[in-house]
């Protein structure tokens, strides 16, 4: 299982969950975003692991924003 980070929109704590599981509350009843570590101004096409279980193939900086988008994922940077 992947573990990805979530952080609290309400008090900007910082959670560790596994992929599967579906927490969205914080304990302060914040909603948690997941974040992704990856800077969109240097994007490179290839295969990212980070959006879902499998892999999945992005070409360009727009698909890029749209499967972030579509996954509700927030930049770090």
């Amino acid at each position: 299982m992947k573990l990805v980070d979530k952080r609290c929109n309400k008090c900007n704590k910082v959670y560790e969950y596994m992929l599967d599981k579906d927490d969205s509350k914080c304990q302060c009843g914040g909603i948690l975003l997941r974040l992704y570590s990856v800077k969109p101004e240097i994007f490179k096409a290839g295969w990212y692991e980070n959006f879902e279980f499998d892999p999945i193939y992005i070409d360009t900086k727009k698909q890029f924003k749209q499967e972030m988008d579509k996954r509700g994922l927030v930049r770090v940077f």
